[in-house]
């Protein structure tokens, strides 16, 4: 089962100009200027809410600490988001 993401974490309002584009665009160009607004889209609102979460541990933890306990932080911090997306549907 693949993970919710959020969507995009800072979403492009481009959808105006795509949507001209793709009423006159050929099936290949059509094709090409989805997969272009999806690929702009960036990172995931799971990877944003991850990302804030490692940042705050990190902040916290000695650096001599620090690489023997990366892995488990970064597992955590995906824990954290994914908390955090679950909590904005309820």
């Amino acid at each position: 089962m693949r993970k919710q993401t959020g969507g995009p974490a800072f979403p492009v309002s481009d959808g105006a100009a795509h949507r001209i584009a793709m009423q006159v665009a050929g099936d290949d160009e059509a094709k090409y200027i989805a997969e272009s607004a999806k690929a702009l889209a960036g990172m995931t609102l799971r990877d944003y809410f991850a990302a804030k979460a490692m940042q705050a541990w990190l902040s916290q933890i000695p650096p001599d600490e620090m690489e023997d306990m990366i892995h488990r932080w970064a597992e955590n911090s995906y824990e954290m988001a994914d908390a955090m997306l679950k909590a904005r549907e309820e």
